[in-house]
């Protein structure tokens, strides 16, 4: 007992003494602790919201119908531009059967549609997909949703992620950001055209239309309008060119299963159908690819930071061990072992390590607290990326990463100090 303290106070004093060097030696841990928390925070906010506002979110009895030649990777654009649509005979089946509490169908408009609004004096015209949706879906997912009804003015729902998209547009105008109740009852104009533009009795309609509000339950890019306003619109337009076209196609379905348990079951049926399925966890799958770039990236980052840390620290401990060698080779030939020799370097540079955990914590706090403050000045486009403090969980695990990057580059020069040449040390 008296030999463990007597090491531990030995310990201690030597950490003192040698603290400032062993500390600049050690100062790329700061900044490999800073990236890991500032990094796990960021992915996390970014993962939740590329989650909600690309992808889309299904509840957890919910499944995605697709096309069977819908593209892995057409997040954006789904529908008959991309030869990808449900014929109404797969929308027939999938309705009767009785594995599903509820169907929707999501159809997309195949008229060339511009949608026209007015903003702050300035007026602005774009062509635009339009898609149809059922009322019902919207129902405990919009509080607005029993106005999104088959009327004039035409209600209209947007993706969320249009929002960034506009608020982005007013930021590089210079002009101030806008928030999502701002655009309720916002007044917009569509144009039809049911006619190609070499037809010679060209048809184009302006119609009245309404914002109704943003929607997280759609990826896709384009206007949202009840599935009933395009069947009427497609019925009494059907026949302008002079032949009749249906003018719509169905793109997507949404299925409520009844029990989930036999979702193996109803995906195989599904599937010899000539559809596609997509679940919750296809969602998820989507968005980690989608954060693999930055994964990657980010990973490339801590590389080179762990790397020139590790040898920065080594080289440290090398001059730290050629400048005590006497003092190791005294202690050795006092009967200090070569396993306490060892311990005492890595129980400093555990103490070094800890420390810049500590310090590397709450300056990543302090960085994430002024991300989240200026976000929407530094990325418009992110403004409502929540961006959280680093919790407990991650906060521990930084300073166990931070002794362990420390003391893993002192291991090395320790085994060679504890093998050091008893009596060339001395003669030195």
């Amino acid at each position: 007992m008296v030999n463990f303290l007597y090491g531990l106070k030995y310990n201690l004093m030597s950490i003192l003494k040698n603290i400032i060097k062993t500390l600049l030696s050690s100062f790329g841990i700061l900044f490999i602790i800073m990236f890991v928390l500032v990094y796990s925070s960021f992915r996390t906010s970014v993962q939740t919201f590329i989650s909600d506002n690309l992808f889309g979110k299904l509840d957890i009895n919910e499944i995605k119908i697709l096309p069977k030649n819908a593209r892995a990777d057409n997040i954006f654009t789904p529908g008959s531009s991309q030869g990808a649509s449900i014929s109404a005979g797969q929308v027939k089946s999938v309705r009767a059967m009785k594995d599903f509490t509820e169907t929707f169908s999501i159809t997309q408009l195949e008229y060339s549609v511009t949608i026209k609004g007015e903003m702050m004096g300035r007026s602005m015209e774009t062509f635009v997909p339009v898609f149809g949706a059922d009322p019902a879906y919207f129902k405990g997912k919009d509080k607005f949703w029993n106005r999104f009804q088959n009327r004039m003015p035409v209600p209209v729902y947007a993706p969320n992620f249009t929002l960034k998209y506009i608020n982005n547009f007013l930021n590089i105008k210079g002009l101030p950001q806008m928030k999502a109740d701002q655009f309720r009852n916002f007044p917009l104009e569509f144009k039809i055209e049911t006619t190609p533009q070499t037809h010679p009795d060209r048809k184009k309609y302006k119609l009245d239309a309404v914002f109704l509000s943003f929607t997280e339950a759609f990826p896709f890019t384009g206007a949202i309008v009840p599935n009933s306003f395009i069947a009427d619109f497609c019925a009494l337009h059907a026949k302008d060119t002079g032949k009749y076209k249906k003018g719509y196609v169905y793109v997507m379905m949404f299925a409520r299963v009844k029990d989930t348990k036999e979702l193996p079951r109803i995906v195989a049926e599904l599937e010899k159908l000539g559809l596609k399925i997509e679940s919750q966890k296809d969602i998820a799958d989507k968005t980690n690819r989608a954060l693999k770039i930055f994964d990657y990236f980010s990973a490339s980052i801590l590389s080179v930071f762990f790397l020139i840390t590790v040898i920065s620290i080594f080289n440290s401990y090398l001059t730290i061990v050629y400048n005590r060698s006497n003092k190791i080779s005294l202690r050795r030939i006092l009967g200090v072992s070569k396993l306490r020799i060892i311990t005492g370097f890595l129980f400093e540079s555990a103490a070094v390590g800890l420390l810049y955990g500590i310090i590397g914590y709450y300056l990543a706090n302090k960085l994430l607290f002024e991300i989240a403050k200026n976000i929407k000045e530094l990325i418009p486009v992110l403004a409502d990326v929540a961006i959280n403090p680093v919790t407990t969980e991650v906060m521990f695990m930084a300073l166990g990463l931070s002794m362990a990057v420390s003391m893993v580059s002192a291991l090395l020069p320790a085994i060679f100090a504890s093998n050091i040449n008893l009596f060339k040390a001395v003669r030195k």
